[in-house]
């Protein structure tokens, strides 16, 4: 499948933006939480008395994070049984690393059960979430070195289970098959930006990118290098704007 160039810039140049709506979105939904454990009050009037129920201290409505048929099929097989699965069938790996706490991965169900969206990863990789929150899901990441700055994060893995991108996207049905189809494209992946670091590459939508994926994959003394020599490429006034 062809890379959408246009709509894949457009999500990566939402992907440092996003970390503080998610952040945001977490703060209005706590405030949310202690809002529903108030206690209601009667109101009274001269004629009738109404009652309202009191939310139970504690509970907080979830969104539904089930994937509908015809989307995504997620393996429900052991992380590292479907690397096993994926080295068997020559396929690379699609993991979503979420929270049922996220409310912009709540808004992602949709999209991952959209049947453009499950055709294309059903046929491309072997699927896979893991839940944030999760202890073996901090292991794992730990045992990967990745870092998850925001939810959801969509990593992808070749065949052989090392890790060939990372991304975000809106909540867009085209831009997920597009992060999709980068993702399984050898020449744009993020698995060649070292080589194409090494051979020249120096623009600045490119030192994004690759600065991003370092961030991803913790690899600090990379990640410097690369956004340094972003950094010397913009002139003076850039570093106060709104855009910096």
């Amino acid at each position: 499948m062809a890379v959408d160039k246009p709509i894949f810039r457009q999500f990566l140049m939402t992907t440092y933006r996003r970390f503080f709506t998610h952040t945001l979105g977490l703060w209005l939904l706590a405030t949310g939480l202690i809002v529903a454990q108030q206690p209601a009050k009667k109101v009274t009037t001269t004629r009738t008395i109404v009652k309202t129920i009191s939310a139970k201290p504690g509970v907080a409505h979830k969104p539904d994070m089930h994937i509908k048929p015809g989307g995504v099929q997620f393996s429900n097989a052991s992380i590292e049984q479907v690397f096993e699965q994926a080295r068997q069938q020559s396929k690379p790996i699609f993991v979503e690393i979420y929270s049922p706490n996220c409310h912009v991965c709540a808004s992602f169900i949709p999209i991952l059960s959209d049947k453009k969206v499950g055709t294309f990863y059903n046929k491309t990789f072997v699927n896979a979430r893991l839940q944030l929150e999760n202890r073996p899901t901090q292991v794992w990441l730990e045992k990967n070195k990745l870092y998850i700055p925001s939810l959801p994060m969509f990593i992808y893995f070749s065949p052989e289970g090392k890790i060939s991108h990372v991304g975000s996207s809106n909540p867009d049905v085209d831009m997920v098959v597009n992060l999709g189809a980068v993702a399984a494209d050898p020449t744009y992946q993020g698995g060649n930006y070292a080589t194409r670091f090494k051979n020249g590459d120096r623009d600045p939508n490119f030192l994004i990118d690759y600065g991003y994926f370092t961030k991803i994959t913790r690899d600090t003394t990379t990640n410097i290098k690369v956004m340094e020599d972003y950094a010397r490429q913009q002139p003076a006034d850039f570093f106060g704007s709104q855009t910096s």
